[in-house]
């Protein structure tokens, strides 16, 4: 078998720290695979989507399982299926937003600020992209970095407000 022929696929990037990777290779009656790099015993689950700790990283992820985004958690098309959830895969699914940061965190009620919103999965063109805060639209001015910072200026408000950024 050849590593670099047509039938190998990387999938995983793992740090197995310093020392050589040993042959041998035992696997447990859960599918998890035990590998012996230098003096450190690593466990690979073989036969689940859940070490693919995010939507972007599991949906694009090159794994034989076909993985897939699941209501929050990283599954097989199967086991989404059977808990009744809503499965995205592929490059193109929809993985929701993260927020990075919002700054300003207040501005006056006469509206006005420009508020920036960084982080990642906004959406991939410009019509897809809606800013409210509590109820009042925020209006999006600048989008940059394929979609990951955001600028828009609220409005006026009647009066002050909170909101729980979700």
């Amino acid at each position: 078998f050849d590593i670099n022929s047509d039938y190998a696929r990387e999938y995983l990037k793992v740090n197995l720290g310093a020392g050589p990777v040993r042959g041998d290779l035992v696997e447990d009656t859960d599918g998890n695979f035990f590998v012996l790099a230098g003096e450190k015993i690593v466990k690979f689950p073989a036969t689940t989507c859940s070490l693919h700790a995010d939507c972007e990283a599991c949906v694009t992820s090159r794994d034989p399982l076909g993985c897939g985004w699941c209501d929050g958690t990283c599954t097989s098309a199967a086991e989404c299926v059977a808990a009744g959830g809503s499965w995205h895969s592929g490059a193109n699914a929809a993985c929701p937003p993260t927020i990075y940061s919002i700054r300003p965190l207040n501005g006056p009620t006469k509206g006005g600020t420009l508020v920036t919103v960084t982080g990642k999965n906004f959406g991939t063109s410009a019509q897809q992209i809606k800013v409210t805060i509590d109820k009042t639209a925020c209006e999006v001015i600048e989008l940059s970095m394929q979609y990951r910072r955001i600028i828009c200026k609220t409005q006026a408000s009647s009066g002050e407000m909170a909101s729980v950024v979700r």
